[in-house]
């Protein structure tokens, strides 16, 4: 028998505010135009995923994109986004959750989001609304996540390892 997720006020706070981190980072401290968005706001979708699990943390990334979307609209909304905004903190808690953060779960997180969302669903999404044929979004998206990679895999194991900074308060506590 499958047990149920019960929240209590401390993690439904906590979980709020990593959704109200994700928000800000996306739409306030991103550079983006068009078709290419480079932020860190996928370091609260990675603490929800770890520390939630899959499913909540998913419903954590639709709450942030939809909050997003009404309080600082930056576009038409579109429901494609919405699911990669579902799957992208899916993805980490099936991958992180009440595990470490090692270097390898790390990296095999970052690859699974890069090939599903960034690869796939984004130009999909992208050519959808845009009409702009999937084979030339490519080349761009290879480029940012060939560059982003790296840097995301090191920013999160640079705060998230046993030894890191992040961790020691948060243990300490």
């Amino acid at each position: 028998m499958r047990q149920k997720q019960v929240l209590h006020v401390k993690e439904i706070t906590l979980l709020g505010l990593l959704v109200a981190m994700e928000v800000i980072l996306t739409r306030f401290f991103a550079i983006e135009n068009s078709f290419v968005r480079i932020s860190f706001a996928f370091l609260p979708l990675m603490l929800m995923g770890h520390l939630f699990g899959p499913w909540v943390a998913g419903l954590g990334g639709v709450v942030g994109d939809i909050l997003g979307m009404l309080i600082f609209p930056k576009a038409m909304f579109f429901p494609g986004f919405t699911l990669n905004a579902f799957l992208i903190p899916f993805i980490y808690g099936m991958i992180l959750y009440r595990k470490d953060f090692t270097l390898k779960r790390i990296v095999i997180s970052q690859l699974v989001i890069m090939g599903t969302i960034s690869l796939c669903l984004t130009p999909i999404w992208l050519n959808i609304l845009f009409k702009i044929p999937i084979v030339e979004l490519l080349p761009v998206r290879f480029l940012k996540e060939g560059i982003l990679f790296p840097i995301n895999v090191c920013v999160s194991y640079g705060l998230f390892n046993k030894t890191s900074l992040v961790t020691v308060m948060a243990l300490s506590k």
